[in-house]
This record gives C-alpha cells, sequence and structure tokens, in this order.
C-alpha cells in the first residue's frame, strides 16, 4: 500500500473546498473564502445595516434558478445590500457571480445596493446569468466597479 506524506496531504487539505449553502436571510456577519466556495444561494439573502462582509478573491457565489422563499422584488434570488459591501478579487483570481446550472440569461435576479448603504466596493469580479446584476440606490457614496465583467445578463 502506498503512502502519503504528511506535506502532501497538508496540501491537499489546503485546495480542498466545501459547498456552503445559504437558504435566504442575514450575512453580514460571515467572510466569504474560497475554501466555503461554491456559496449556493437558494433564498434572497440580505446584508444588514452596519454590516461589512468581505468576499474574497476566488470565492464562486452560484444562485439557484428562482426563490425558495418567494419573497423579495421578483421571482428570482435576490442579493439585498443595507450594510457595506466588499468584493476583494485579485487579476488572477476573480470573484464569480453566476447561475448554479445552465448557461441561460435572468437565473438570478441580481446584487441590490440600498439607498442608505454606506459604501460598495467591488474588484476583479465576474457576473454571469443574472438579470440585473447590480442596481445601486445608494447616496451616501459612489459605488465602486473596477476591472469586473458582465457576460450573459439582461
Amino acid at each position: 500500500m502506498a503512502s502519503v506524506s504528511t506535506a502532501a496531504t497538508f496540501a491537499l487539505l489546503r485546495v480542498a473546498s466545501a459547498e456552503t449553502i445559504l437558504d435566504g436571510g442575514n450575512v453580514g456577519g460571515q467572510v466569504w473564502t474560497p475554501t466555503g466556495s461554491p456559496y449556493f444561494v437558494r433564498g434572497d439573502i440580505t446584508v444588514q445595516a452596519g454590516a461589512t462582509p468581505p468576499i474574497e478573491a476566488g470565492t464562486v457565489v452560484e444562485f439557484a434558478n428562482g426563490d425558495m422563499q418567494a419573497s423579495g422584488r421578483t421571482t428570482k434570488t435576490e442579493v439585498f445590500v443595507n450594510g457595506s459591501l466588499f468584493v476583494n478579487g485579485t487579476t488572477g483570481s476573480v470573484a464569480t457571480f453566476r447561475a448554479r446550472s445552465g448557461t441561460a440569461r435572468n437565473t438570478w435576479y441580481g446584487i441590490i445596493i440600498a439607498s442608505g448603504a454606506p459604501q460598495a466596493v467591488i474588484r476583479n469580479a465576474s457576473f454571469q446569468h443574472a438579470e440585473t446584476a447590480i442596481e445601486s440606490n445608494m447616496t451616501a457614496s459612489p459605488l465602486s466597479v473596477t476591472s469586473t465583467s458582465f457576460e450573459l445578463n439582461t
């Protein structure tokens, strides 16, 4: 029987990832990381006022086709931001927001940033299969979106 060295085992553990399922609700106290990816959003989620959850480089967020909560603005899954939003992708490791399955446009609604949100910064991200992708109603400061791609959205 072949043995695996401790160093090789550690390397395998570092790159392993686990799915995180989000059925809806508040997500403001969480840090979203590549090791928790993909984040499977099945119902509307909210970044509550005062919260600042960072989404790290390489994180993948996938959305269900439909909203299991049947709440929000549409019958599609939405992300409501009342706090701050920081998507911190890098050139070599973007943060990805896409449909869970298929390549159809309009699978999920998008990220809706409320008028009272204090800050939203999106760097090096990819948005796919959304109806709106990003909707900003911010009045406190401007939305900052840099080095971000939008594919198969309407």
